[in-house]
């Protein structure tokens, strides 16, 4: 079964400074990073163009911390609440910790939290 999704995201990301003249042993430019950020996309369920409502949202906040080991340059973790808005109950996304549902006739949505752990090379 093939899928496809086109979509916008916007992020603002915040290096944080302790020093403008980085010094060996001491603190460095970049130290960790904030960053916020919001997207939607229309997901398609079929290989076709369809007109039906299908749309997946998402907000975000993520902090990353650097640290220097084996070429790792930030570990960060998201926190992020996903929404989905749809009207053709074929396309529901499952998801195992749905905050909010409802199944109206007309239009259709889901609301759940995710996150993300990871390295930034």
């Amino acid at each position: 079964r093939g899928y496809w999704a086109l979509g916008w995201r916007f992020e603002r990301l915040m290096y944080v400074k302790y020093t403008m003249t980085p010094r060996r042993g001491g603190p460095q430019n970049g130290a960790y990073f904030i960053s916020w950020g919001a997207g939607l996309r229309h997901v398609n369920w079929s290989q076709e163009i369809r007109s039906e409502l299908s749309l997946v949202t998402s907000a975000q906040l993520s902090y990353g911390k650097r640290i220097g080991f084996l070429g790792i340059r930030y570990l960060y973790i998201t926190a992020r609440l996903n929404s989905h808005f749809y009207e053709d109950p074929n396309f529901e996304l499952d998801q195992p910790l749905t905050l909010i549902e409802n199944n109206s006739d007309k239009l259709k949505y889901t609301i759940w939290p995710g996150y993300t752990v990871g390295i930034q090379i």
